[in-house]
């Protein structure tokens, strides 16, 4: 007579699971889960306390000789007013440039294609390489009608 040993069923099973239903188990997730939320808000305090209190010397500073002297504060405002003025005027400038540039792709792209090239590496071409670019692009075309020309003249 050979006896069969169920060995799972002599096993304990771990504190805790034995009895523990769906609902058990989730009421401890959740605790869990506020238990870390809780110290992650605790955390970011923290770190939003370091952070001012790390900044409030600079703070101080900065705004200290602005407050004492107020004819310090006009030329401050008078210089940033200036600075800004220069900004405005050097973006009108480069508003022109990049539509000259972006025409410049534009241009080569269309060529490209009508020629059976790749349209977005000569939009690029154009566009970073613009003057240079449309040299090589005008040397191509002239290659390309001498080619045509000559087979014309072969047919």
């Amino acid at each position: 007579m050979i006896l069969h040993f169920n060995v799972r069923a002599w096993r304990k099973p771990p504190p805790g699971l034995c009895c523990a239903t769906r609902a058990d188990r989730h009421d401890r997730q959740r605790a869990i889960s506020m238990r870390h939320s809780s110290f992650m808000n605790i955390y970011r305090l923290l770190q939003l306390c370091a952070v001012l209190l790390i900044s409030q010397p600079a703070l101080g500073q900065a705004a200290s000789p602005l407050a004492s002297n107020p004819y310090a504060a006009v030329h401050e405002i008078t210089q940033l007013k200036t600075r800004v003025s220069q900004l405005e005027h050097q973006v009108k400038k480069l508003e022109s440039t990049g539509l000259v540039l972006f025409l410049f792709g534009v241009f080569c792209a269309l060529w490209a294609q009508n020629t059976g090239r790749n349209a977005w590496l000569w939009f690029f071409l154009g566009l970073f390489g613009s003057v240079i670019t449309v040299i090589v692009l005008l040397v191509k075309n002239s290659n390309d009608l001498f080619r045509e020309s000559l087979r014309v003249k072969l047919d």
